[in-house]
């Protein structure tokens, strides 16, 4: 009983960081099916810079959502796109987000999501840009509306269209 009240102690004494490790340490390895405790996992590892723990898990997530639940399915693929572009595996993190366009266009919901879109045409163009794939650059640098992101990106391809001039 005594190392049980030690063990509640301990945990209202740890800061929010030592309670997340604690609870990474203790669920990490099991079949956790908890929807809170995945979504718990998958922000401890996408804190601490853990891409691939972080896309297994939005998987399993992903497979939890009904077709319906556009919402989720929407932010679990622009999470996993953000992995694969940390990981600089671009043509995953490309597929991702294409996708997410997919499900917004195909479901009519773009109305919705029409502030989304923007970042998630920057992504792509900047996904694309850095494989060199210029004209796809510019086709989504182009979809965008008008941002920071974007006047970077189009200057980012002017100077390599003067780079090429030259």
């Amino acid at each position: 009983m005594a190392e049980k009240i030690d063990a509640i102690k301990e945990e209202l004494t740890a800061t929010p960081t030592e309670a997340l490790e604690a609870f990474v340490e203790k669920y990490a390895d099991r079949e956790v099916k908890a929807l809170k405790a995945l979504e718990a996992l998958q922000q401890y590892y996408m804190k601490t810079h853990q891409y691939a723990e972080t896309i297994r898990i939005l998987n399993r997530l992903m497979e939890q959502c009904d077709p319906g639940e556009h919402g989720k399915i929407l932010h679990y693929l622009q999470g996993k796109g953000r992995c694969y572009r940390e990981i600089k595996d671009y043509p995953s993190a490309i597929s991702e987000l294409l996708d997410w366009l997919d499900i917004v266009k195909r479901n009519k919901i773009t109305e919705r999501y029409t502030i989304r879109n923007t970042c998630i045409y920057i992504e792509l163009a900047e996904l694309y840009f850095e494989t060199g794939d210029y004209e796809n650059a510019e086709k989504y640098v182009g979809l965008s509306s008008d941002c920071e992101r974007k006047q970077v990106m189009l200057q980012n391809l002017a100077d390599r269209k003067a780079a090429l001039e030259e």
